[in-house]
């Protein structure tokens, strides 16, 4: 432990608190993020930002939270193709797709918040597509 830090001491700004001492402090959940596993998980990253400012003009059009976790499944494979062929030029094609891939990953539980479309099937979907 650093000098003059206190067990549960937030030492700087910003930090967080081991989840032990969060629960005993009595920590609530944060209206913008959720808890998996006993861990907070932030739904306000830098990439969540990204994601929620690329999604709020699909509020309200025909386009689903599915629709986007089917076009990241697809990115996702297709940085795995591009970075499995092992060359240079390649592997940085496959680096972007990947980046665009993650933000759609954020994009389609924005969009779901958003638009008030969240469901059991959009979730489990999610994970598939995530563990694919």
């Amino acid at each position: 432990m650093a000098a003059g830090a206190r067990r549960g001491h937030v030492l700087f700004p910003g930090a967080e608190l081991p989840v032990t001492l969060r629960r005993r402090r009595g920590a609530r959940r944060s209206p913008i993020g959720r808890r998996v596993g006993g861990k907070a998980i932030s739904h306000n990253t830098w990439i969540h930002r990204i994601a929620r400012v690329a999604v709020r003009p699909l509020v309200g059009t025909a386009v689903t939270p599915n629709h986007l976790t089917t076009l990241r499944l697809a990115t996702g494979l297709a940085a795995a193709g591009a970075l499995a062929v092992g060359t240079s030029p390649w592997q940085d094609v496959g680096a972007a797709i990947f980046v665009v891939s993650l933000v759609l990953d954020r994009a389609d539980g924005e969009l779901a918040r958003l638009a008030g479309k969240t469901s059991p099937w959009g979730n489990t979907y999610d994970l598939i597509a995530d563990a694919a």
